[in-house]
């Protein structure tokens, strides 16, 4: 049976998320903290919405997912993960990503066992492993040109208690792309101690360098491994909240199971729209892609002309960047500075960690903006700096 307490803790871990965008309105500032993009996402997928409404598709979707979404999800996996997937067993569609994650660690885990997250880890993994009354074991990732897991210090972190590893590539919140040996070495030790694992891959399609390679199709793991990815990231609209998790039939069946007890069903007519969205996803996602890459390039050298030193991003919507020239002691007072000082929003790296006073000294800047508002932001906050915001001393080193 579980017994598990939250309130305290999470009212702690949403405060700096729901403070950054609440400073965003009230300061009339620029919001380069929430990942989103203010582009209205691709024309197909909203006309399909706008069909689908009007022709009285409004009522509950099957606890899985509309059929045809499961059928061009699967079909478009199957390449993908080298294998054949019944749209039925294989996949089922959730309200984003976050309910897929979460249902998975409800299904999977239980009070007092542990789940291995690479650290920084998207703040989801962490309470998602708390409300199943579980614990959520840190091991650190190794920034560089690319991003890499330290096998020995993953090795010695399991214990009897792990049951699971959730691993996140293309990775929020650095963008970076774990690479064949990592994967092999993560998969070894799954495999090793019998351990499922969830594979956040909501990015995988806004690579901009490099190459995504799900853990998936590392052999010995289609089984005991199931893919989250989303609509939402891909097209730019994370408004509609539409993802889904793909894997093994009866891994999948859990989560569904647990799911189905969380929201029931995501909107009809979203589900639809997505599905005919996915039949032209060749065509739209360079649309999305690669202004994204240009956005990125552009707040890149904005903030490395400041005094930023960066951790490269090759994917996603975000960059890391170390505290610059900015006069602070911690992540989350920079963040505080640039808001209340310069009126640019960022995300402190703090609630990226299970212990937030571990966490290094550094900042997450969304590029899934505009080029005017990433310059609005890059002028802002350097007319801030023009005017003697320095730092006591250097910021934490980033590359390893």
């Amino acid at each position: 049976m579980r017994s598990v307490s939250l309130r305290g803790q999470a009212l702690a871990g949403e405060t700096v998320f729901a403070t950054m965008s609440r400073l965003a309105k009230e300061l009339d500032a620029v919001n380069l903290g929430q990942g989103f993009p203010e582009t209205p996402g691709p024309v197909i997928a909203i006309e399909a919405a706008v069909r689908a409404l009007r022709a009285g598709h409004n009522q509950y979707a099957p606890a899985g997912g509309v059929p045809v979404l499961r059928q061009r999800v699967a079909q478009l996996w199957e390449p993908r993960l080298g294998r054949e997937l019944d749209p039925l067993a294989n996949v089922t569609v959730t309200v984003g990503a976050t309910e897929a994650i979460a249902a998975a660690c409800l299904a999977w885990l239980e009070p007092g066992d542990e789940v291995i997250v690479f650290e920084p880890s998207y703040d989801a993994y962490l309470w998602a492993a708390r409300l199943a009354g579980a614990r959520p074991i840190a091991v650190p990732l190794v920034f560089g040109e690319t991003l890499a897991v330290d096998a020995d210090r993953l090795a010695s972190s399991i214990t009897p208690r792990t049951k699971a590893i959730i691993v996140n590539s293309p990775h929020n919140p650095s963008g970076g792309l774990l690479g064949e040996a990592d994967l092999k070495a993560i998969a070894a030790l799954a495999l090793e101690h019998d351990l499922r694992v969830l594979a956040d891959e909501v990015y995988e399609y806004l690579v901009y360098e490099g190459e995504h390679r799900s853990i998936a199709t590392v052999e010995g793991m289609a089984e005991r491994t199931v893919v989250v990815s989303s609509a939402a990231k891909t097209f730019g609209v994370t408004g509609w909240k539409v993802g889904w998790a793909i894997g093994d039939a009866a891994r999948v069946a859990e989560l569904r199971a647990v799911a189905q007890y969380l929201t029931y069903a995501g909107a009809t007519p979203l589900q639809l729209a997505v599905a005919e969205a996915l039949a032209g996803i060749e065509q739209i996602v360079p649309l999305v892609r690669e202004p994204l890459r240009r956005q990125r390039d552009l707040l890149a050298a904005g903030l490395a002309g400041l005094g930023f030193s960066l951790i490269p991003s090759h994917a996603g919507y975000f960059l890391l960047s170390d505290l610059g020239p900015l006069q602070a002691a911690t992540s989350h007072e920079a963040s505080q500075l640039l808001a209340h000082s310069a009126r640019v929003v960022t995300i402190p790296i703090e609630p990226f960690y299970v212990d937030p006073a571990r966490a290094p000294r550094l900042l997450r800047w969304s590029f899934a903006r505009g080029p005017e508002t990433l310059r609005e932001a890059i002028a802002r906050t350097r007319r801030v700096l023009e005017r003697g915001l320095r730092s006591r001393g250097p910021s934490s080193p980033l590359l390893s």
